[in-house]
């Protein structure tokens, strides 16, 4: 048998232990802010995601149904009704002319650092039982590129913060990346 003063402890030393924590720190501090950058910009693309989905839900659903659905901005989540002029899209509705609504949905704004927003007339955009679709009661074309965009945007990061989403000539959706202010 070894008599316990002949055993060597074994672990690690304080200051051992305070080199390892003062270096793992160092390394978490370099990597936040491209973690906060990584969640933005996820959070962007979730939301334009869910924008395009919207869209193409609104375009299918008018095709099979064979008639004229609208999809537009509304005040609450439990609103009916297409209140017109700007504000942030953050709850939308699908519905029929004769009011009523076959889908509805939200956007989460994440503490107030991310908005979605629109360039359309009314705040709608309605789809026509041929798939095209029509804001103002114009066809939407090409050549009012900038008047039929979506722009989802974050104040949490600087730079790609912005995602426009513009509706083009037989409701074909591009988007691109932005850098710039929320508007």
């Amino acid at each position: 048998m070894i008599p316990a003063m002949n055993k060597r402890q074994t672990g690690f030393t304080i200051m051992e232990l305070l080199i390892t924590v003062v270096l793992a720190g160092i390394l978490v501090a370099m990597a936040a802010p491209s973690f906060t950058g990584l969640v933005a910009n996820s959070r962007i693309a979730d939301q334009t995601n869910e924008l395009i989905g919207a869209m193409n839900l609104a375009r299918s659903e008018a095709i099979r149904r064979n008639a004229s659905l609208t999809l537009c901005r509304t005040a609450s989540i439990d609103s009916t009704n297409c209140p017109g002029g700007d504000a942030n899209w953050q709850n939308w509705i699908l519905r029929t002319p004769a009011g009523t609504v076959v889908r509805r949905g939200s956007f989460n704004n994440f503490g107030n650092t991310q908005q979605v927003s629109s360039t359309l007339a009314s705040e709608s955009i309605t789809f026509s039982p041929d798939g095209l679709a029509r804001t103002g009661g114009a066809l939407v074309n090409a050549a009012d590129d900038d008047a039929h965009v979506f722009i989802v945007c974050s104040t949490r990061v600087d730079a790609d913060n912005v995602r426009r989403l513009r509706l083009g000539s037989g409701s074909r959706i591009t988007t691109s990346r932005e850098s710039g202010a929320c508007s």
